[in-house]
């Protein structure tokens, strides 16, 4: 199935813009972006983005496979776990042996980790309004969510194949309620907004129509100027409503929004980039962060994150995933007396 690279490339586009979101406090001793923009003062907004292509991309790559056969559901699981658990944990033990082994992280992160949230982040279940603060890799609370995402998505699958009118009816009810939840409390509510954020890229995919060319065109290029400026003034339901415009004009390929390679690896990299980028700056930012200015740290921190989710992309997420997709379940072994 051909790859759809205007998602890809936004998907890129949107983990650098979380990245620069929470390192845009760096800056502040010499340039306050929020002073001048809400912009990247908004950015926590890009992971709704992140779950509305996550629902359109499941259901073009799998259909309703999942919902058809128990053994289509469980390679669907199987993959979406190949996919996003390694690098979870793998980052998490990360910070576990740095907590321990190297006391001055703790010293000056004093919540890099609770213990008593542990278990929680190692089952990827600490978004489900367990917590009143995420820690340890706190940006992983959006992975947590996108694991409740992929436990429903069979489910959903089934309800498409059998009952599918009232299936829609069910998920398009939903979205007034993702809508409706604020940022306050988010620990305990994130759950009910990322769902439904979820919920409305399947809904794109089931309705979505045959553009032409020249109105892809005018589509994108009018929904990025105003998604800029919702942003730039903090309007983050009409910035919301951009990303699911710019989802559903893109999904045809013809026109490339920022098809360019560049933007295709850093899509590629945007798992390893949004899961290493706090990991980088709390070991780079303890090694030089008292010798760079605000500016060279900032530089170097982007650029160190990049690095590393390219490498992580390219000699850890990939090899390990596809070593697990490669495993068989193997027959048990007839018993014998």
């Amino acid at each position: 199935m051909a790859e759809i690279k205007s998602h890809t490339a936004l998907r890129g586009v949107a983990a650098l813009l979380v990245v620069i979101f929470h390192f845009r406090s760096i800056l502040a001793p010499v340039i306050d972006l929020d002073a001048h923009t809400l912009f990247f003062a908004h950015g926590y907004l890009w992971v709704d983005c992140f779950f509305m292509l996550s629902g359109f991309i499941l259901c073009y790559v799998y259909g309703e496979m999942p919902g058809k056969t128990s053994g289509g559901a469980l390679h669907f699981l199987k993959a979406r776990f190949a996919r996003i658990y390694p690098l979870h944990i793998a980052t998490l033990m990360a910070l576990v042996c740095w907590q321990i082994f190297i006391p001055q992280i703790t010293r000056q992160s004093p919540h890099l980790g609770n213990w008593s949230t542990f278990w929680l982040n190692v089952l990827d279940i600490h978004a489900w309004g367990f917590l009143d603060a995420y820690d340890w890799n706190f940006p992983s609370w959006s992975i947590s969510i996108e694991f409740a995402a992929y436990l429903t998505f069979p489910l959903i699958c089934v309800g498409l194949v059998r009952l599918r009118t009232t299936t829609l009816i069910l998920l398009a009810l939903s979205l007034p309620i993702g809508l409706s939840i604020g940022r306050d409390h988010w620990e305990q509510t994130a759950l009910l907004h990322g769902l439904p954020m979820f919920f409305a890229g399947i809904l794109m995919f089931q309705f979505r129509p045959a553009f032409a060319a020249k109105n892809l065109v005018a589509i994108q290029i009018i929904t990025a100027l105003c998604l800029v400026a919702a942003m730039h003034f903090g309007e983050d339901m009409i910035s919301t409503a951009c990303f699911a415009v710019l989802i559903f004009s893109s999904q045809t390929d013809r026109i490339k929004m920022v098809g360019s390679r560049p933007f295709l690896a850093l899509g590629n990299w945007s798992y390893s980039i949004y899961m290493l980028h706090i990991p980088a700056r709390i070991i780079i930012g303890m090694i030089f962060g008292a010798k760079l200015g605000p500016v060279s740290l900032f530089v170097v921190l982007l650029a160190a994150t990049v690095s590393l989710g390219a490498l992580s992309y390219r000699f850890f997420e990939m090899p390990i995933r596809k070593q697990i997709m490669s495993l068989k379940r193997q027959p048990l072994r007839a018993q014998t007396s």
